[in-house]
């Protein structure tokens, strides 16, 4: 079939180049076609083997990814209740944070803690009263509706006294200094009113042994007190722990811990809240309340989510020996046909596997949901382990590990979730190819963006430290160099503040002001929108060169290479680009004196090479049959028949190699692919080459 350099398919194999032992003429060019026994075998029933996204298993693959991607939404979906899971932590906030309690003539809430005082007055008054107070289901049922799972307990975590050193000139009036925190400098020793109150280990709390709070970690041990009672029973405990001085100045933390379960929606919901003494004085409260679901498939639903795990579980396995496969079978593959790709002057190659970027993705995908099903048997595993009573007040049950590691299963099933979502460009491209035009693009700028990048970090760095030393003590976001590199950073996004970088210093704020702007905003952006802008248009430009065929286009080619199908090509398509041709060759008679010169005939030849092989003198020679130095129409007739015949020719070899195994027609369009380095014949060579291969093969296997 008639082509150019990346059309139809063949490639036209040149006028100029005809195999030896071939008479010349088209008489004998069309006998050669009906004799030769490639060309005989074109009549018969073809199995074409599809070109790489082509292929049926593509369509297999696709569909087995639409299934996966509908099994795994559903079953992440229904990991929590999507409509109560947020109502239910929003709404222990309001009844926990958001309560108001009576501090010296003003009112506070949870998060507006700031002095030992408002400590205590919060739990004295909004913790026991929504905790244990009873609302319409007995005690120990926020909203009627949350059930509490054993006890309550605070713990503290202290310092010992003098472990920092005191200058000389203060020496005289202060005498004791309360330290920073540091992990294994707790203080340990029992204190209290007969030391009453005693330290206990993390192995003997049962606990993490470490946990953060708003600003640091801290031991997982501590000073625990129990609350298991009723209201006035625990008002009463709270307002003793105070009149004893419980929280001192040695105080550096104080976390409260409970869990709940609502039966109605399945979920335990557990709290941590926390007092952060701080050592510069007063108190960071914080929190995190957490909603899991632990009893999983006792009823319908659950049943229905278990086969959907189950389902998961299959898919990943199958994907596991799916990937094995193809990276065996593409070794065996390239090892088998090194003399092919030798003979034809390929002595580089790659293992194909390897060089497919989404073989990495899809390997990834795989190694987060193995993480992801270890994670599950961990909280499985320590759910069951803690033998849950509900009833049993007396005990504390530790839900902190649990919540950590179910934490940790939605976080690797969120990356995954995004995996999946992006690799619907991986079959995206075959149906609509330019909607690959974003993943060229980011490969396309890869390495410049990544020296930008690499640069624009100093810069970023740069502004940072100079904003964390000079607005670090008074200006929010500055404080430590972190904070100041997020900071630039939403600064970056348009997020500023110039008002209190003016207000911190009204010089150095405005220009550290301006010269952000001018370096980072108009500069810096500007090169990273250039290189991006620069990259989509060679992506562009190429994508319009060889633009990838589009499903529907591949399919009209599958059914040409078919017994039906290549009889209409022949009478269609190709007779259509033929008839292109001829329409060429009449207007290569630029005097229109109906003679075609050497000159004109050079430059027809120079416009259409894709038909032509030697120069415009070999062809007039051979064709130039009275020897008058033009081409006549009867002549030009004569040079057209014999094209024709060559483009048949060559179309009808690529349509026999079409039953070739998919590593040598990979080969095969590797060459065509190359062809515009490459004179006609040495295609033809290559392609009788592997013609010879499919031979021998076939010639073992019957």
């Amino acid at each position: 079939m008639a082509t150019g350099s990346g059309s139809g398919l063949g490639a036209g194999a040149g006028v100029g180049a005809q195999t030896s032992g071939q008479p010349d003429g088209p008489h004998a060019s069309h006998h050669d076609l009906n004799s030769d026994p490639l060309r005989a075998h074109d009549r018969q029933e073809y199995h074409i083997t599809f070109p790489e996204c082509s292929k049926p298993d593509f369509m297999i693959e696709f569909t087995i990814y639409i299934c996966f991607m509908i099994t795994f939404s559903l079953v992440v979906n229904n990991l929590r209740d999507p409509k109560y899971s947020y109502l239910q932590v929003s709404l222990m906030d309001d009844l926990l944070l958001e309560e108001e309690f009576h501090s010296f003539e003003i009112y506070r809430s949870f998060k507006l803690i700031s002095k030992v005082s408002d400590f205590w007055e919060y739990l004295t008054d909004v913790f026991p009263t929504q905790m244990f107070t009873d609302q319409g289901a007995g005690s120990y049922a926020p909203y009627g509706v949350n059930f509490l799972v054993g006890s309550v307990r605070m713990r503290q975590v202290r310092v010992k006294p003098a472990q920092c050193a005191l200058h000389q000139d203060f020496y005289p009036q202060l005498k004791n200094c309360f330290a920073k925190y540091a992990i294994g400098q707790e203080d340990q020793e029992p204190y209290g009113p007969k030391n009453k109150w005693t330290y206990r280990t993390c192995s003997e709390l049962g606990t993490v042994c470490q946990q953060y709070a708003r600003l640091r970690r801290y031991d997982g041990g501590g000073f625990a007190v129990y609350m298991n009672g009723s209201y006035a029973t625990e008002l009463a405990r709270i307002r003793e722990l105070q009149s004893e001085n419980w929280v001192d100045l040695l105080t550096r933390a104080v976390f409260i811990d409970w869990a709940a379960y609502n039966p109605s929606v399945n979920m335990f919901v557990v709290g941590q809240m926390t007092f952060e003494f701080l050592p510069t004085g007063g108190i960071l409260p914080d929190f995190k309340f957490r909603v899991v679901r632990l009893y999983r498939y006792n009823d319908a639903p659950g049943r229905l989510q278990l086969v959907g795990e189950v389902a998961v579980l299959c898919f990943v396995l199958l994907f596991v020996c799916e990937e094995l496969a193809q990276m065996v079978i593409s070794c065996v593959r390239i090892r088998r046909n090194r003399h092919l790709r030798e003979a034809a002057g390929m002595y580089r190659y790659h293992v194909p596997y390897f060089r497919d970027a989404w073989n990495y993705v899809d390997w990834l995908n795989i190694i987060i949901f193995l993480f992801v099903f270890g994670c599950r048997y961990n909280v499985d595993t320590k759910f069951a382990a803690m033998d849950l009573v509900p009833q049993d007040r007396n005990r504390f049950y530790d839900f902190t590990s649990i919540v950590q590691w179910d934490a940790v299963e939605k976080i690797l099933l969120a990356c995954n979730a995004f995996l999946l979502w992006f690799k619907v460009f991986k079959f995206a491209v075959v149906f609509v190819p330019r909607m690959g035009v974003i993943v060229h693009v980011v490969a396309t700028a890869f390495f410049p963006l990544f020296f930008f990048l690499f640069m624009f970090m100093f810069v970023l760095m740069g502004f940072a430290q100079a904003g964390a030393i000079a607005f670090g003590s008074d200006v929010n976001g500055f404080d430590t160099i972190g904070t100041s590199i997020f900071t630039i950073l939403l600064a970056v996004l348009g997020q500023r503040d110039f008002a209190a970088l003016y207000h911190s210093n009204r010089v150095f704020g405005p220009l550290f002001f301006y010269v952000f702007v001018i370096l980072v905003i108009f500069i810096a952006l500007s090169m990273f929108l250039t290189i991006v802008d620069s990259a989509y248009d060679e992506v562009s430009r190429s994508m319009q060169r060889n633009e990838e065929p589009s499903l529907f286009s591949k399919a009209i080619a599958w059914f040409s290479t078919t017994k039906v199908g290549a009889r209409v090509v022949e009478a269609l398509e190709l007779q259509e680009k033929l008839a292109v041709l001829r329409k060429e060759i009449e207007k290569g008679d630029l005097n229109r004196d109906g003679l075609v010169s050497e000159a004109e005939l050079a430059e027809l030849v120079k416009t259409q090479r894709d038909y032509f092989e030697g120069a415009a003198a070999d062809l007039m020679e051979k064709y130039d049959v009275d020897n008058d130095k033009v081409l006549s129409p009867e002549e030009r007739e004569h040079m057209y028949r014999d094209i024709e015949a060559e483009q048949m020719r060559v179309a009808h070899s690529m349509l026999v190699l079409s039953e070739a195994p998919s590593d040598e027609h990979k080969l095969l369009f590797e060459l065509l692919s190359d062809r515009v380095a490459k004179i006609e014949s040495r295609v033809e060579s290559h392609i009788q080459l592997i013609a010879q291969a499919v031979a021998a093969r076939r010639g073992q296997d019957s």
